[in-house]
């Protein structure tokens, strides 16, 4: 059975940056990820749905650990992009969400 939620806490002070996501409630979007996930406040579901094609086995970026200073280590997968090097502007949006929560401050 798939574990029934995320495992990575939110640090004090960064409340405001990072929301619980139900994409993923039923496995449809990335079965070798766990039903409820960390995202980026910014990000709708509807988001990681479009975003999650665009990489390998679904495997979008997502948090897997975040520091108490706001940094965060993320987990995903290749991006498949191949040969016409084409590019997701949902997957992009995640990708620049994550960066943009990892500042040392909280707003």
């Amino acid at each position: 059975e798939r574990i029934r939620t995320y495992t990575c806490p939110i640090p004090e002070g960064f409340e405001n940056r990072w929301r619980v996501s139900r994409a993923n409630v039923d496995g449809s979007v990335c079965p070798t990820y766990p039903p409820l996930l960390l995202v980026p406040a910014s990000i709708q579901d509807d988001d990681i749905r479009l975003a999650a094609p665009y990489r390998s086995l679904g495997r979008f970026p997502t948090p897997d650990y975040l520091h108490h200073n706001g940094a965060c280590i993320a987990r995903c997968s290749q991006p498949l992009s191949g040969l016409s090097l084409s590019r997701s502007p949902h997957d992009e949006r995640l990708i620049s969400a994550l960066s943009a929560n990892t500042t040392r401050y909280p707003y």
